[in-house]
């Protein structure tokens, strides 16, 4: 089993989790200026719900 992190700042904040192919956790955030402030809280609290951390 191999869970993958995906995050995406061009522009919003994103980020996704995956395991083996299929989306099990994802969290979007429409704030451009605010990827150093919650990029990290968000990944953790994506990992803590899928017990992933």
């Amino acid at each position: 089993m191999s869970t993958w992190l995906g995050i995406d700042t061009s522009t919003d904040v994103c980020a996704g989790l995956a395991r083996d192919g299929e989306v099990v956790a994802s969290d979007l955030l429409p704030d451009r200026r605010a990827h150093a402030e919650q990029l990290m809280p968000m990944i953790v609290r994506l990992a803590g719900e899928q017990g992933s951390r």
